[in-house]
């Protein structure tokens, strides 16, 4: 489909498409919607929230067991826990000796092998390194790093430097760390909405810090809706109403992580195959999949892509994706797939 024009931006922090506020918004502001359980927590240092047409469930159990499928996640792949398995292994340098991980950790780490080797290593989980180096997540650099720097911390990042044998992890260099922010969240949305189907739960929407699974219906003849915010200088930008069925949905875009040097807009979204941030006028992008992991890594791949790159990687695929872009105007476009749209409307 042809670009839609949207609104001008004249102030570069946009507090736009910001799916999982607004999401919540909308689970939590429709008093319509009595006769849907509305629940919501907190895990994997963001919240979780949950709508749930007929539900067989009483609302503690929910809760109980949902956080405990999302806290096995977070212990396990986390790198904010000093623990769990992903911290253990960035802080393993025994090159000789695989550290053991779960069926679901190697599941994850599969798929992102997948995303990184179609998406030609836009998509890498080893990129933590730069993206501190340049000023972003914890233990992050206070300065931008030289040539030089970035040369040598692309040197020791690659998924080329992990493999898995006999349920094992292993480093090729010491240095090497994985960082699963990009995916964790999508597989942990999966895991937990196959835990409300194994409980006889049919019809709810699950959404975890904006990444989201839909199953089943809202009512008889209503799917579940979430919208997307367009960007707008005062924060109230126009919603679309997106409509999900039996399908998933994860965003990714740099319209709240950024800063400038020198007059130049240093994104947050790391391009691992050069070591610099991305340069192109991608803003925002959402990825419709079945799989909520899936929609998510492919999110974050689309996002160092572009938007030219970025559709053709959606059309190879049939990935249902919606791009806003940012145009040399200050005006924002709207951009989708095919499959996107036949997917949502």
């Amino acid at each position: 489909m042809g670009p839609k024009k949207l609104r001008p931006l004249t102030h570069y922090i946009v507090p736009a498409l910001f799916v999982g506020a607004l999401f919540l918004m909308q689970i939590f502001g429709s008093p319509e919607e009595s006769d849907i359980l509305h629940i919501q927590g907190e895990a994997m240092g963001t919240t979780w929230s949950l709508k749930i047409a007929q539900s067989p469930l009483v609302k503690s159990d929910i809760v109980r067991g949902l956080q405990a499928e999302i806290e096995k996640v977070n212990l396990e792949m986390s790198t904010y826990i000093d623990f769990s398995t992903v911290s253990r292994f960035n802080q393993h340098t025994d090159l000789q000796t695989g550290l053991p991980i779960s069926d679901n950790l190697k599941q994850v780490l599969e798929t992102a092998r997948y995303v990184h080797d179609q998406s030609f290593g836009a998509f890498d989980v080893t990129v933590g390194p730069l993206v501190r180096a340049w000023g972003f997540g914890a233990n992050k650099a206070s300065e931008p790093p030289t040539p030089d720097e970035v040369t040598q911390v692309l040197s020791k990042l690659g998924m080329s430097h992990i493999y898995i044998k006999d349920l094992k992890l292993y480093k090729v260099v010491p240095e090497t760390e994985i960082d699963l922010s990009a995916i964790a969240k999508g597989y942990a949305v999966d895991i937990g909405g196959e835990w409300l189907e194994n409980q006889g739960v049919i019809n709810y929407l699950l959404e975890i810090g904006g990444e989201i699974r839909s199953r089943g219906m809202k009512s008889e003849d209503k799917a579940w809706t979430v919208g997307i915010e367009s960007p707008s200088t005062d924060g109230t930008g126009a919603v679309e109403a997106i409509t999900l069925r039996n399908t998933s949905m994860a965003t990714s875009g740099d319209y709240r992580q950024f800063y400038e040097l020198d007059g130049k807009r240093i994104s947050h979204t790391i391009d691992p195959r050069d070591g610099q941030p991305v340069s192109h006028g991608l803003a925002s992008v959402s990825v419709i999949h079945e799989s909520t992991m899936l929609a998510d890594a492919w999110a974050t791949a689309i996002g160092v892509l572009g938007p030219k790159e970025g559709l053709i990687m959606a059309n190879r695929h049939q990935l249902g994706v919606r791009m806003i872009v940012r145009e040399d105007n200050g005006q924002f476009s709207a951009q989708e797939s095919q499959t996107f749209t036949e997917k949502t409307r």
